[in-house]
């Protein structure tokens, strides 16, 4: 269709040529027409940037990540004696995630990180305690993760409570990969 509006509006100033080598536009210059056909030509291109510009511009609209609304999500864990367990919550650039725990008594350690990669983390705070806080602001997507681990000989119950704009907030059961070992030390 735009291939189309464009011939039209070039028809007056090019005719078809046919050679050995097969059909192609060549330009007729006659009665001035040359500063015509260059501002046409030109008027042309710079339309065809544009709306290559504006779907451009669409569709990286479409990819970029939706704006995440507010919310909170409360999870309860049990975690049994010598045991672990991890929370993660994936953030978009902008987003932020306010975290808060408790434990029905007993003290857990916590190890706060960021993941920045394939068993790659930073830990941010580390400690041993029946509660605790943290926020967490992201200013590129990255997956951000509080450890816990049951030194106690005694199950325990955690309240652990993510309130902001997130992608997602959910436990997953800790292995003993390079983060618990860490912990561990």
């Amino acid at each position: 269709m735009f291939g189309k509006y464009i011939m039209e509006k070039l028809r007056p100033y090019y005719k078809m040529t046919y050679a050995t080598s097969g059909a192609y536009w060549m330009p007729i210059a006659k009665d001035g027409q040359i500063a015509k056909l260059i501002a046409t030509t030109i008027g042309l291109v710079i339309i065809t940037i544009s709306v290559a510009v504006a779907l451009l511009v669409l569709r990286s609209l479409h990819t970029m990540p939706a704006e995440h609304s507010q919310r909170t999500v409360v999870l309860s864990l049990v975690i049994p004696p010598g045991g672990s367990q991890a929370v993660n919550a994936y953030l978009d650039a902008g987003d932020g995630l306010n975290l808060s725990w408790a434990t029905n008594g007993p003290e857990v350690a916590f190890n706060h990180q960021l993941e920045t990669g394939h068993r790659r983390f930073t830990v941010l705070a580390s400690g041993l305690s029946n509660t605790g806080k943290d926020r967490f602001s992201a200013d590129h997507g990255a997956l951000y993760g509080v450890l816990f681990r049951n030194f106690s000989r005694n199950r325990v119950t955690l309240t652990v409570k993510g309130t902001g704009t997130f992608e997602y907030f959910r436990s997953v059961t800790a292995t003993a990969g390079v983060a618990s070992n860490e912990l561990m030390r």
